[in-house]
């Protein structure tokens, strides 16, 4: 019992003094930061680690953050409204100090937009930006805070930051020429912080759920993180990412003690206003934890299994999106099925693609927590060519090797049988070809017929040593729509499909497209 108690004490003098020290390091921080602000009342020095204009919205939105908005805020506020704004991340930035600061920013959302993407809608990756992850994340942080709501803007940006996301649950730069990304905590931060500012559906909710696991692998010994060693912007951008959706409050704790012990004697971090403004931040954070971020709104589900509408087998890894918001979006899986959540109540169309296919749609009513099916969904096959295969046997039905298979028509070609008297000519251009099989010593035997796309037109014929001296046989085929490639005669409006052989009888179609004569 006495154990116990020696160690509530120390525990509680522990956390009392980190209190202490933090309050400690936020004053000092703060007064340096006031006291080396630039002649022109900006922030940036010869010791930054980024351009002056970052430098000086990093410590206005500290000061902001931190209640302290007197008169070194008003001056350096006064500089960042006059600077030229050439840049995604400056007029995120900006955007982002005068959206708290009682300004109309209706010229800055305009403008900010106005520098998206035209290709895909995004920010970033042309000659004026330098990085489309690391820019979408930017804009998305002030238009947020600015209460910027045309979904047309923010889900795209949201569905690409989601699903930029690297398999470890980070995010990185690629790297010139190889087209990686490895993740990193700089990036990964900034990406994961952005998107705890909106609602957690499940893509979302699942990304941050990642990029939380993929930061709290990358802390170092000494609390702090980075790579190769610690650095105090790369530790206070990770406790900012951090601090509202982990529940591993020991390394919440290391990293705040690393800024703390980190600090310089006259309160900056390492002589740079843009490092000491994010580790005063953090530390801020530390001491008035953030709330957790918002819930997803009620929705329901919809469910379904995709199939390819000739063999019926089972699609996996179509592309399924919510038309009304690509953010909602996932893949079949191996048995073709999908789920979609957090969908909004009322009619919703889904989007289905994959290459190789054509594009197909379906609608259904979703309702509050009721899952909707939308049962099978077939998706024809996109080819444009069929293909033309077959055995070649003997008179006994044994496989015969070495056979010349030759195509002439609408389309040519030429093959060899295997081992097993099999051969395969695929794409093959639709349109009648004659198919000959030759082979020393056996009768050849020719044959035309019609290759339809998506369908494949079968020979296999026996071939014989001698002249045969059958003079009927049996016809056996099978009528296809020439487009979709299904079979004919099946359906009520199709029984009266006939096959016509010149100078015989007419011969029926049979459920399935067969026909026998």
């Amino acid at each position: 019992m006495l154990k116990r108690v020696l160690l509530g004490i120390l525990l509680t003098y522990f956390s009392v003094g980190l209190a202490f020290a933090q309050s400690a390091s936020i004053s000092s921080g703060l007064s340096w930061l006031a006291a080396n602000q630039n002649s022109d009342k900006s922030w940036g020095n010869s010791s930054s680690l980024t351009e002056q204009f970052i430098s000086t919205a990093e410590t206005l939105e500290t000061f902001r953050v931190t209640g302290n908005t007197g008169m070194p805020f008003q001056e350096g506020l006064g500089w960042l409204n006059s600077q030229q704004l050439d840049s995604t991340d400056f007029a995120a930035k900006r955007l982002q100090i005068r959206a708290k600061s009682a300004f109309d920013v209706t010229v800055d959302i305009n403008g900010l937009i106005a520098l998206r993407n035209v290709i895909d809608g995004n920010w970033g990756l042309d000659d004026e930006y330098s990085n489309a992850i690391l820019d979408t994340a930017l804009a998305l942080q002030p238009l947020k805070s600015a209460n910027y709501t045309d979904l047309t803007a923010i889900n795209p940006a949201l569905a690409y930051l989601t699903g930029s996301q690297n398999l470890d649950g980070g995010w990185g730069f690629p790297s010139t020429g190889s087209g990686q990304a490895d993740s990193n905590v700089y990036l990964t931060a900034i990406v994961s912080a952005t998107l705890q500012q909106f609602p957690q559906m499940t893509t979302i909710a699942t990304a941050v759920n990642k990029a939380t696991i993929y930061l709290l692998a990358q802390q170092n010994a000494d609390g702090g993180f980075g790579s190769p060693s610690s650095t105090a912007y790369e530790t206070a951008l990770a406790y900012t990412a951090l601090v509202a959706v982990s529940t591993n409050q020991a390394a919440l704790t290391s990293a705040a003690n690393y800024l703390i012990t980190s600090q310089s004697a006259n309160g900056s971090w390492n002589d740079d206003p843009y490092s000491t403004a994010l580790a005063l931040k953090a530390l801020y954070l530390s001491e008035n934890k953030p709330s957790p971020p918002p819930p997803a709104p009620a929705g329901g589900k919809i469910t379904g299994t995709v199939i390819d509408k000739i063999t019926g087998q089972k699609v996996t890894g179509v592309a399924v999106v919510l038309d009304s918001n690509q953010l909602i979006n996932t893949t079949t899986d191996a048995f073709g099925n999908f789920t979609l959540s957090d969908i909004p109540a009322g009619a919703q169309k889904v989007n289905f693609s994959l290459t190789g296919y054509a594009a197909t749609s379906a609608t259904a009513t979703v309702v509050v927590d009721v899952t909707a099916s939308l049962g099978i969904i077939p998706m024809t096959s996109a080819a444009t060519t069929g293909t033309i295969a077959g055995t070649i046997t003997d008179s006994t039905g044994k496989p015969l090797t070495g056979v010349a298979i030759t195509i002439t028509g609408a389309w040519s070609g030429s093959a060899t049988t295997g081992a097993d008297g099999t051969y395969s000519f695929t794409y093959v251009t639709p349109g009648t070809v004659t198919i000959s099989a030759a082979k020393t010593g056996f009768q050849t035997v020719t044959a035309t017929g019609s290759v339809y796309a998506r369908t494949t037109l079968t020979f296999s014929p026996r071939m014989s040593a001698t002249a045969s001296q059958v003079t009927t046989g049996i016809l056996v085929g099978r009528v296809v729509d020439s487009y979709w490639g299904v079979p004919m005669g099946h359906l009520p409006e199709e029984k009266g499909v006939r096959v016509i052989v010149p100078g015989l009888a007419e011969v029926p179609v049979e459920p399935e497209g067969l026909s026998r004569g």
